[in-house]
This record gives structure tokens, C-alpha cells and sequence, in this order.
């Protein structure tokens, strides 16, 4: 046998801690959730999933104060932090719910949304913000991979999309619920506060999907009932301020 010298090194262990923290830390973590199948972050809150689904409050709240525009931003930085292995999904809302993509025609009253291969959705209120409901039939939401092109037309789709008027919460994630197969991550986020209606549907999926809530400057009494539906599904809670949304926008425009 000849012997093989092993030559020494500075370099350290490899860490075996996963993503960025549950802070936000300088720039809101730049770390990646990638590898040991798959995953990102959100708003400084990592994940580690193969499935994730995105439900994203696009309600007409948004505007103003830099809310809208660091919600685009984040959500773009978020997606493309998506592992390779990682399926994805982009569900935003408002009073009615819909398919990051689709086309929304909308009153104060009634909405139309159109899909995939031109199939409408129609969505009525009473015309108040929190009580939209779907007619008819239910939207069915695809796994989309983290190909280069489809990311691509990702982060087209998060930056066009227009604003909606209205907030409701138990829609969008009973679509995202409803996917097949289920999501093991689902990352919520809204501006506002919402009648919760549907909590039932989350605890039937307790243990299946975790959701991570964050609360993007939203008022004190929309907290506890986020809160609550993160640790009862076994995810997190993340409180955005708007102290912390103006500074951020001010370190962007930098």
C-alpha cells in the first residue's frame, strides 16, 4: 500500500443549521433555504419543504406607505430563493381569491376571475369587504416547478398584478389546502383584518400543513387570530410594523 498525505485545512465544519434565522437581521436574511429537499424564506422566515404554496393578500389596502411595493419586492426575493427541488404555488387575494396570473374583473359587488384555458370563477359580496364568497364551481391550483422560465414568469406576474378591493381570509387557503398534493408550507400573509370564518378546515389539516403568518402592519386585533392559526398548524408567527416597512423601503431606495 503507498500512503497518501492529507493535507490540512482552515476550512470549518460545514454547518448543518438551516436557512436565516426567525429575525430579519441586516437586509431581512439573505440566507436560502435550499437543500435537504428544498425550500426559502419569506419575510426573514425560513422554511425547509418541497411544496410550498405562496397566499398573498392583494386587497386595495396595500397602497401607500411603501407597503405595496416592499410586498412586490419581498415576494420576488422569496421566489427566487426557491430551491431547485421545490414545487411552488402563488395564490393572492382580496375579497375574492384567485391564481397568481389570472385576469380579475371586479365590482364592489361581484368579481369574475378567468384561468387557465379561459375558464371564468365568479365571486359575489353583499358589498361589504369581508364577505365575498365563490359561485359555483372551485378553482383548482396547480404545482408549479422552479424552472428558470417559470420563475421568470413569476416575478412578471407578482409585479403586475393589480390590487383588489375587499379581505377575506378561509377562501385562498382552502384553495391552497385543497391542492393535490397538499402543501407541507404555506406562507400567509395580509395587511388587514378579516371576519375569520372556515378555522375548521385548518384544523382538519392540522399536522399536514404548516402555515406561516405574517402579519404585514396589520391592526393589534388581527395578531391573535394569525397567531393562533400558526400554532395550530405548527408554524410560525412573524409581526411585520410599519416602523420596520418604512425603514426597509428607505435601505431599498438606497
Amino acid at each position: 500500500p503507498t500512503a497518501v498525505p492529507v493535507p490540512e485545512t482552515d476550512t470549518p465544519d460545514p454547518s448543518m443549521e438551516f436557512g436565516d434565522g426567525d429575525d430579519f437581521g441586516e437586509g431581512w436574511g439573505e440566507g436560502s433555504g435550499s437543500g435537504f429537499g428544498g425550500g426559502t424564506s419569506f419575510f426573514g422566515v425560513a422554511s425547509r419543504a418541497e411544496r410550498i404554496a405562496y397566499v398573498i393578500d392583494y386587497s386595495a389596502s396595500m397602497r401607500g406607505q411603501g407597503r405595496e411595493d416592499l410586498m412586490r419586492k419581498e415576494l420576488i426575493r422569496s421566489v427566487d430563493r426557491i430551491a431547485p427541488k421545490t414545487n411552488y404555488a402563488l395564490i393572492f387575494f382580496a375579497g375574492p381569491a384567485w391564481v397568481a396570473g389570472d385576469e380579475v374583473d371586479w365590482t364592489k359587488k361581484k368579481a369574475t376571475v378567468t384561468g387557465k384555458g379561459r375558464r371564468k370563477y365568479d365571486w359575489k359580496s353583499p358589498g361589504t369587504a369581508h364577505e365575498w364568497e365563490q359561485v359555483g364551481k372551485k378553482e383548482p391550483v396547480d404545482w408549479l416547478g422552479a424552472t428558470d422560465g417559470q420563475l421568470s414568469k413569476s416575478r412578471r406576474i407578482i409585479k403586475e398584478t393589480r390590487l383588489v378591493w375587499g379581505t377575506r381570509w378561509d377562501n385562498p387557503l382552502q384553495m391552497a389546502l385543497d391542492m393535490d398534493p397538499p402543501p407541507q408550507v404555506i406562507y400567509f400573509m395580509t395587511d388587514g383584518a378579516a371576519s375569520v370564518k372556515g378555522m375548521e378546515i385548518i384544523k382538519q389539516h392540522r399536522g399536514r400543513t404548516k402555515i406561516y403568518t405574517i402579519a404585514y402592519g396589520t391592526p393589534d386585533k388581527a395578531k391573535i387570530p394569525l397567531r393562533e392559526i400558526a400554532d395550530m398548524t405548527g408554524g410560525k408567527f412573524k409581526f411585520v410594523s410599519m416602523e420596520q416597512i418604512r425603514n426597509m423601503e428607505k435601505k431599498i431606495k438606497k
